[in-house]
């Protein structure tokens, strides 16, 4: 909702120029039916057209109706409607065309603030939503209306002018708006990760302080006061290197086994853990995380890990844990997870990773009463650093995802494969080995399209889209949205016999697919073409060429069907 009304009010700001716009076009008119001769009545009627509808759409921002988005789209069409008619049914005057032009390319830059213009998907609709009013407009003129060639002429050279300038410019925007989201991420997250960095090292700088104070206030307590100093220094010693491994790791396992051992060889407890359960990093199934670090007289339970995740799950904990749990004398039959280990004194810290994810922060150790303040602020700041990686994991992966994956389907993007096929033909060529690669294409999409509407044409795209996933995901290759409605899977290490089998399994399951639409049943078909290095295929740089060939073959053909290249499916006799 909130960018709905963002750019309903930049479309209304538009709007309040347009009464200017029609108040000079009322002018001019009025100087041409005054001063002008041989004036065409149906000429001043279009332009006084064009001025009305300026002020409609002046109107129409005053009074909010732009929160319906039709009404704006209504609005935009009848002024590049009008003013395409008022460009080509001119009585001579040249300067009309250069008016009515600058009118209509200030509709068409009105008009394109309704798409994102960084996906190319909305970049084709907006060319041909814009250019369609003076297509059309043209194409009438041109079969009802007498002129000359030359005017024919002029007004394609503008049209073609027309489109380049939008395609061009709106490429430009495109480009430029994703290198200033990703510069905007970037310093975003730099700022959040140094800002909870100075203030971790400011919090244990003011213990440092005071601990400090209490020393020379206190001399009858300076050994302890000063084994509490070093105990100190220690955490944050080890918290300043664990600060440096979260700001500078991605990969959430090896950071938890960093941490773990750090803990137990650094602070000398029995044992360690950190789970985290349920986790989501960007567009990957939930999973667990989870990694247990001990000295070798603990033993720990094959089902420690189960054992836990049922304890934390339980009412009881919710009751007791209040962001942190400390049992200093543990009875190993209240606390099942513990058993074996011989424990006697743990923490649970809860570390909130986000509004609906948790992760847990286990410490164990032998000496009973042993978690105090002094040491359950090290745990919790070693817990708040841990929310931090996890975002910082999380940001990457979405970012990544965003980069490599298609946004519709989940699977690699074309300018993903783009970099890594290469790499993929190389280790082929070099280590001789097979490749195989199969393309394959929805049959008659256009139609689909046009008889269910493009959110109905998204879901088959995207369940296609899923399919090669899933296929590629369970036989180690690679699966890629190739085009609008075209799908590459690159299957290193397996031969046609091989990828022929799987390709059908999936081709099946396409077919027996069933889309709803308004309670009726639609199927959707493919055709697939497969090419491999070297069975079918001499030269592997021509191996995806090859499996588009016999997609093609497969839909020359009669659709729906698999073909494997070959000299016949070339167009070979």
């Amino acid at each position: 909702m909130e960018n709905n009304e963002t750019l309903f009010e930049t479309e209304s700001a538009f709007s309040k120029y347009n009464k200017y716009i029609a108040a000079m076009l009322a002018v001019y008119y009025l100087m041409i039916v005054l001063f002008g001769k041989n004036n065409s009545i149906f000429e001043v009627v279009i332009g006084v057209g064009v001025s009305a509808a300026l002020l409609l759409d002046w109107a129409a921002g005053m009074k909010k109706y732009f929160y319906k988005k039709f009404v704006l789209r209504i609005i935009r069409y009848s002024v590049m409607f009008m003013s395409a008619f008022a460009m080509l049914y001119t009585s001579g005057i040249y300067v009309t065309i250069f008016i009515m032009s600058a009118v209509y390319m200030a509709t068409v830059f009105e008009h394109l603030f309704l798409y994102d213009i960084s996906e190319d998907y909305y970049k084709i609709s907006a060319v041909l939503e814009t250019i369609f009013p003076m297509t059309l407009v043209t194409l009438i003129y041109y079969f009802f209306a007498s002129c000359t060639n030359f005017e024919i002429i002029i007004v394609v050279i503008f049209i073609v002018i027309f489109v380049m300038i939008l395609v061009s410019n709106m490429k430009v925007c495109g480009e430029l708006i994703d290198n200033l989201l990703n510069n905007m991420y970037r310093q975003e997250r730099i700022a959040t990760n140094s800002k909870e960095e100075y203030e971790n090292l400011k919090v244990y700088q003011s213990k440092l302080v005071h601990a400090n104070e209490q020393l020379s206030i206190q001399r009858f307590q300076l050994q302890k006061l000063n084994e509490s100093v070093k105990s100190q220094n220690r955490q944050m010693d080890l918290q300043h290197k664990i600060l440096r491994r979260i700001s500078a790791s991605l990969e959430i396992g090896k950071l938890t086994e960093f941490v773990t051992s750090s803990i137990t060889t650094n602070l000398q407890v029995e044992v360690c853990g950190i789970f985290m359960f349920d986790i989501v990093i960007g567009d990957d199934e939930p999973k667990d995380f989870f990694n247990l670090n001990n000295i070798y007289d603990i033993k720990l339970p094959d089902n420690t890990v189960k054992l836990f995740k049922e304890f934390v799950s339980t009412e009881e904990f919710s009751q007791m844990c209040d962001g942190y749990m400390v049992v200093n004398d543990v009875n190993e039959e209240i606390y099942p997870f513990v058993r074996e280990m011989h424990i006697s004194s743990f923490l649970i810290y809860v570390v909130n990773l986000s509004e609906n994810q948790k992760g847990y922060l286990f410490v164990g150790k032998k000496t009973n009463g042993y978690f105090n303040d002094n040491n359950i602020g090290f745990y919790k700041g070693i817990g708040e650093q841990m929310t931090v990686a996890i975002n910082n994991a999380e940001l990457y992966a979405k970012m990544h995802d965003m980069a490599t994956k298609d946004s519709l389907t989940k699977i690699f993007n074309r300018r993903h494969f783009n970099a890594k096929y290469p790499e993929l033909i190389r280790k082929a060529k070099e280590e001789n080995k097979v490749l195989t690669v199969i393309l394959f294409d929805i049959d008659k999409f256009k139609n689909i399209n046009d008889k269910y509407g493009h959110l109905f044409g998204d879901g088959v795209i995207s369940y296609c889209g899923y399919m090669a996933g899933k296929t590629a995901n369970e036989n180690n290759a690679i699966a890629v949205r190739y085009g609008g409605e075209e799908f590459v899977i690159v299957f290193p290490d397996k031969n046609v016999e091989e990828v022929y089998a799987i390709v059908e399994k999936m081709h099946g399951e396409i077919k027996e697919k069933v889309f709803d639409y308004e309670g009726t049943d639609v199927h959707v078909d493919v055709s697939i073409g497969i090419a491999s290095y070297p069975e079918t295929c001499d030269d592997i740089n021509e191996i995806l060429s090859h499996a588009d060939i016999a997609m093609y073959y497969s839909k020359n053909t009669g659709r729906g069907r698999i073909t494997i290249y070959s000299g016949k499916s070339r167009g070979e006799e």
